[in-house]
């Protein structure tokens, strides 16, 4: 659950069920576009990294970029561009479904449809240290 409490002009305090407050709106870091494109990017990465998780695959590294594309309401998309970073003795093809899987997978994609514009890239490296 989420409170939203209104403090002055165009701008409020977010809190959670925790307790974790977030300052929300107008002159501060967190939009309200931020904050969808965060919610798409974030549900995104948990839901890969958890079926990457069911299925063994080692993931080392994951980074995303979201933006909330403008547009009318009705033509408005987030897009999301993510990089999924594993070792080289990893299956292609079997990352690539991973990835393909994600969108249908997860909550916020799914809540989105259309709107959501995700791409993945996967690299590869090998992660033995170097002596």
């Amino acid at each position: 659950m989420i409170e939203l409490v209104w403090d002055s002009a165009r701008r409020g305090t977010a809190t959670t069920s925790t307790g974790t407050t977030l300052a929300v709106g107008e002159d501060v870091s967190w939009s309200p576009e931020n904050l969808l494109a965060l919610s798409a990017a974030t549900c995104l990465m948990r839901t890969f990294l958890h079926l990457a998780s069911g299925e063994g695959v080692p993931v080392l590294g994951y980074v995303a970029a979201a933006r909330l594309e403008p547009g009318a309401v009705s033509t408005g998309t987030v897009s999301v561009t993510s990089c999924v970073v594993v070792p080289a003795g990893v299956l292609a093809e079997q990352v690539a479904d991973l990835c393909s899987r994600t969108a249908a997978a997860s909550p916020v994609a799914s809540m989105l449809g259309d709107r959501l514009h995700h791409v993945s890239e996967i690299s590869m490296i090998d992660d033995e240290p170097e002596e």
